[in-house]
């Protein structure tokens, strides 16, 4: 009998047809009659085992010995379902997949879903960060780019592998640093190497080596001759560092300098490497360099004691996450999908790119490290050894701590757990796997992440690869087992967004671009729904209304408060969805996007200040004495006044330098004190300055030069009180400058319990009053105040000479965080704010006893552990307590009894200080602590703290009676702050207000920037609901800065209508998200349509929160 191939073949669709069901109780018990028979039912069912293949009707197909070779041709089909099952990891699927997002970047960035921003530490000189690489083209620092021909968006970076070195003089250095050191023997091999080349193959030598323009020179800036016999190359044969070395000159043309660099650092990198290939030495005893015996000379010394510029470890990343975050559905499996490709350095194994879906708390994303594939899990929330083994991992692919996550947002520390491809416990698409694929990260692909939760249910990672029939499928990667593993949830929150990372930290091994490529990207939940819905309602009572007044504005919440008054980080997103509106006039209501503050300012205009030039601020001139640059004369037998003391020198080529009135006995020279990056003024030195013509200031020639000392002589008030315990002073800082030469114009935030006013009976004079009654000019440096100014200079790093005033960090000084960008229209800036406290203190103590000797007549007080901090006191000119300055009190409530002296510490080592009064009343009141109340500024700096380099916090001990408080802006020459608005708030209320400044120096002008008055009101969200996620704002009444209007409606006078605004907002549309910078608010704006009318209008509007 001829060999025979049974074939099952499953019957699709199976046959219907009749069965008896056995009926049951409503407990679900089998029913049976008295006899014992079963009762039964007819119905008619699909008969399931005729689809199973173990039950298929077979068929025979005959192989007859040599008859022509026959085929049974099979057509595959694929199922309906998600290829992957029909559950996930054990949730059943539904039979639809509920799409809530899909974006596609055909057209560039979605700003109505994508977020970026980019982050490097090491910028400056612009020319070093962008060297021109002999292969890959120029260096640059992470940047995002809209890819229109590939119909993507890409973050990418080709970072500098060393940051640039510094200059001994640019620093001002007595000797040059080891890391500088070794950064010269790398110039001098370069020039030593371009002189052996440059007779056999110049072309050679100028592409890889370093020409004459490039010098090593001493302190006295004189050239170093690095190519001949001297230490440095002794008898062309033995290479050390020339103890001489001082610095490095560079020519004229930076870029070009710089770009010769890059080119040596390349061949650097290979002959270090051992694989560096160079063009025959014809003519040559040795014609190969590599046999030379130079070569394994100078290979020691380059990877010994050279390096090709300063610290390869610099922190630079860029991100791409979307606005939204998409809600997990309980009961449901949620989708994240990917379409993406990767450039990547295979020879780095330091440098990262991320795509997954992430949280504050938690992430999911897939990893690439060089040419290292891994899928990561990182959580506030540990999986426990066991847990890990039971997957077959190991405790050691979980981080030993948590690690703090990457970006400049403060977020928890995480644990990170690392899963290498090698355990993959799925396909890991090396061309072994059940698939046979091999994954490409160059090419297009797409990946994708699931997971359901009810707390511990884990994830599966798929990638979308061809499969052998020509077709495509999701193949399943990994998944994580976390069921009954954990006593715990296993995310904290399992609300995502997209997030696309692009990070690099230790740049030696840089030698190419980084790149990932983001082209299509979508979530799903199977068969979800709306899910929770909540309403929030708010009326607009009767507003008065001309051209494109605010009405109502919509704003997300940073948090909202359970119970306990604890944050959580608000995911809800809001969509306006109707809209009732009556007005006495026909009206047109226009919809706008308006950019402000997340804390809910500088959506609208408020007024500035903005200095000009104080009939104090004299120009006087100057002369450096000796060489040392760090004393000056006053020419001319001028001398300096007091009010002079800390004066800024406002001179060309003259940066940074402050004046000290104290310093000579006649006040006709003074040393120079320079702002550091504490901005604390420091006894320093200036070696040169660039003129704004170019040329130079040496101070070895003891110049001399005209300057302006610019002093805070102008001072402005606002008369209106600051009742609340805490207390934001908002501003626009727009960074101006004073003269065109490069100076910051200074200016500092005070605040002071003495209230201002102007005293007509004293030349109108701006005068303060204290709560003795006194009254003086305001005296800044007595008061609580934080100044703005520069931290330092920027160098010219062709002459070695600084160039203009700056702040090189990644904030400024008040600034609340980087990413945020300036609000539209006149007199912007950026963000800025002072945040202000008052408190009473405790201090426990354990004796009150009255002074003896010379602190007869007042009481000694021993405190109980901690002191007030001497910093809070305010002192006298003999470093005493100033009198009656600083008050003690005792339940809240002052007892006009005042320190005498700062807490110092006694023989025990407890701390004591003295008052001069009885705090017990001769023994009638018992006193257990004192109270100190202190009034404290500090920043408002949002971002992590380790990227803010301009944080202060000051606090002063002040009277119980020393509120309300009053704010005070102290300027010098030419400083502008713009739309300063205050706020007051508790956690139930937001207060805020325009201040009303008074002045008395005719420069300053208070500007009605964009039309505001300060007798309009500024915005004011507020929250109408605790659990609600969206703050609305009534009160705003000065004009609107200039936005986006997204939609337009008319309303007819006299007649009330309803708007259905579903078309609008929606979930597939337009709304309202949190996102990464919240910094964006919805306003409803009234307009006469006639164009001068004055009406009024009423608006309800409701939305529906998810």
């Amino acid at each position: 009998m001829p060999k025979q191939i049974k074939l099952g073949l499953d019957k699709v669709p199976a046959p219907v047809t009749k069965q008896f069901t056995q009926l049951i109780d409503i407990e679900g018990n089998l029913l049976y009659d008295a006899a014992g028979n079963p009762v039964v039912t007819e119905d008619e069912a699909v008969l399931g085992s005729f689809a199973r293949s173990a039950s298929a009707t077979s068929i025979f197909s005959n192989n007859y010995a040599n008859s022509p070779v026959l085929s049974v041709p099979i057509a595959e089909q694929f199922s309906g379902e998600s290829e992957v099952s029909n559950s996930l990891l054990g949730v059943p699927r539904a039979e639809e997949q509920l799409s809530l997002f899909a974006d596609v970047s055909t057209y560039g960035l979605d700003e109505e879903n994508w977020n970026y921003y980019t982050f490097a530490n090491a910028v400056y000189p612009g020319e070093w960060y962008r060297k021109e690489n002999p292969i890959f083209g120029r260096r640059f620092n992470p940047k995002f780019e809209e890819e229109s021909s590939e119909q993507a968006l890409t973050i990418s970076t080709f970072p500098s592998q060393y940051n640039f070195p510094g200059s001994t003089i640019a620093d001002r250095a007595s000797e040059a640093s080891d890391q500088m050191k070794r950064y010269m023997n790398f110039i001098a091999m370069g020039k030593y190497l371009y002189t052996i080349f440059l007779p056999y193959n110049d072309v050679f030598a100028k592409r890889n080596f370093l020409n004459t323009t490039i010098k090593i020179v001493t302190s006295g800036e004189a050239e170093i001759d690095v190519t001949s016999s001297s230490s440095f190359v002794e008898n062309g044969l033995f290479f050390s560092g020339d103890s001489t070395f001082f610095d490095v000159e560079y020519g004229t043309d930076l870029q070009e300098a710089f770009d010769q660099i890059e080119r040596w650092t390349a061949i650097f990198n290979r002959i270090v490497a051992g694989d560096a290939s160079f063009p025959e030495l014809t003519g040559s005893a040795v014609t190969d360099f590599t046999l030379d015996s130079r070569y394994d000379p100078i290979r020691s010394f380059l990877a010994s004691k050279s390096q090709p510029g300063g610290s390869s470890q610099s922190t630079k990343f860029a991100i791409l996450e979307s606005k939204k975050t998409f809600r997990y559905q309980p009961g449901r499996a949620s989708g994240f999908t990917f379409g993406v490709r990767q450039e990547t350095d295979p020879a780095s194994n330091v440098n990262t790119i991320e795509w997954g879906c992430s949280n504050d708390t938690d992430e999911y994303m897939f990893q690439l490290i060089g040419s290292r594939f891994n899928i990561v899990r990182r959580s506030v929330i540990k999986m426990p050894d066991d847990l890990l083994l039971r997957q077959g991992l190991d405790p050691t692919d979980q981080s030993s701590t948590p690690i703090e996550p990457k970006g400049t947002t403060v977020r928890e520390a995480m644990w990170e757990t690392v899963i290498p491809r090698t355990k993959f416990n799925g396909d890991s698409l090396l061309g072994n796997g059940p698939s046979g694929y091999i994954l490409s990260f160059e090419d297009v692909t797409m990946y994708k992440i699931e997971f359901s939760w009810y707390g511990a249910i884990g994830a599966k990672f798929y990638a979308y690869v061809p499969a052998n029939n020509g077709d495509a499928r999701w193949v399943l990667m990994h998944r994580f087992v976390i069921e009954n593993g954990l006593g715990k949830p296993i995310l904290k929150n399992p609300d995502f967004k997209f997030k696309y990372l692009v990070y690099t930290e230790d740049n030696a091994t840089m030698q190419k671009p980084i790149a990932l490529y983001k082209y299509g990207s979508s979530y799903y939940v199977d068969g979800g729904d709306e899910g929770t819905i909540r309403l929030s309602t708010t009326t607009v009572d009767s507003k008065q209304f001309t051209q494109r007044s605010p009405i109502l504005g919509l704003l997300p919440k940073q948090k909202i408060f359970n119970q306990d008054g604890e944050s959580l980080t608000n995911f809800k997103k809001g969509y306006p969805s109707t809209m009732s509106i009556s007005s006495d006039i026909d009206t047109r209501i226009d919809i706008e996007e308006i950019q402000g503050s997340p804390d809910g300012v500088h959506f609208n205009f408020a007024p500035s200040l903005h200095n000009g030039v104080h009939a104090l601020s004299r120009t006087l001139n100057f002369q450096f004495i000796g060489t040392g640059g760090s004393q000056i004369d006053i020419l001319n037998g001028e001398a300096l006044n007091v009010e002079d003391d800390n004066a800024h020198i406002i001179a060309d080529g003259i940066y940074n330098a402050y004046v000290d009135y104290d310093f000579a006995p006649d006040h006709q020279s003074t040393n120079i004190r320079r702002r550091n990056s504490s901005q604390n003024l420091v006894v320093d030195t200036i070696r040169k300055g660039r003129k704004a013509d170019g040329t130079i200031i040496d101070v070895l020639t003891s110049p001399t030069f005209t300057g302006r000392l610019s002093n805070y002589h102008t001072i402005a008030a606002s008369t209106v009180p600051i009742y609340g315990n805490n207390f934001k002073i908002h501003f626009l800082n727009p960074s101006a400058k004073d003269s065109s030469y490069g100076h910051f114009a200074d200016f500092a935030i005070s605040v002071t319990s003495k209230e201002p006013y102007i005293d007509s009976t004293d030349n109108n004079k701006l005068k303060f009053e204290a709560d003795d009654g006194s009254r003086a000019q305001y005296s800044l440096y007595d008061e609580l105040f934080q100044e703005y100014s520069s931290e330092g200079t920027a160098i010219d790093y062709t002459t070695k000479a600084e160039r203009y005033e700056w702040d090189p960090g990644y904030s400024d000084m008040f600034m609340v965080d980087n990413r945020l960008g300036r609000p539209q229209g006149a007199d912007s800036g950026y963000i800025s704010t002072v945040k202000g406290e008052v408190r009473v203190v405790d201090y426990p103590v354990s004796a009150i006893e009255a002074g003896t000797g010379s602190f007869s007549g007042q009481w000694k007080i021993t405190f109980t552990g901690g002191a007030p901090a001497a910093s809070l006191f305010t002192l006298d000119g003999g470093g005493g307590v100033l009198a009656q300055s600083t008050e003690i009190g005792v339940g809240g409530s002052g007892l006009a009894i005042y320190y005498t002296t700062v807490p110092a510490l006694d023989s025990n080592g407890n701390f004591f200080a003295y008052v001069d009064g009885d705090p017990t009343n001769s023994g009638n009141r018992t006193v257990t602590a004192v109270q100190t109340k202190t009034v404290t500024i500090t920043h408002d700096w949002q971002l992590d703290p380790s990227l803010n380099g301009d944080s202060f916090t000051k606090a002063k001990a002040v009277k119980f009676n020393a509120q309300p408080l009053y704010l005070v802006v102290a300027m010098k020459d030419n400083a502008k702050v713009n739309n300063i608005v205050v706020e007051e708030y508790t956690p139930d209320n937001v207060r805020t207000h325009t201040p009303v400044f008074i002045k008395d120096a005719p420069n300053l002008t208070i500007t009605a920037s964009g039309g505001s008055s300060n007798v309009l009101s500024p915005s004011a969200f507020q929250s109408e609901d605790r659990l609600s996620s969206i703050r609305f704002d009534d009160q705003c009444l000065n004009p609107l800065r200039p936005g986006t209007k997204i939609y337009s409606l008319f309303v007819e006078g006299g007649v009330p209508e309803k708007f259905d605004l579903s078309n609008i907002f929606n979930r597939d549309r337009k709304g309202l998200a949190r996102g990464l910078l919240n910094n964006k608010a919805i306003y409803l704006t009234a307009s006469a349509v006639d164009g001068t009318s004055v009406g009024n209008v009423e608006v309800t509007l409701t939305v529906k929160e998810q």
